[in-house]
């Protein structure tokens, strides 16, 4: 079970990362 949540987790905070440097690339561009 604790494997389970471990997994989504380590998902959930993978698509942060990827939405914050999505984020972060857009906001470079417009400054640009």
């Amino acid at each position: 079970m604790l494997s389970v949540v471990f997994t989504w987790a380590a998902a959930v905070v993978g698509l942060l990362v990827l939405a914050l440097m999505a984020l972060s690339g857009v906001m470079i561009d417009s400054k640009h």
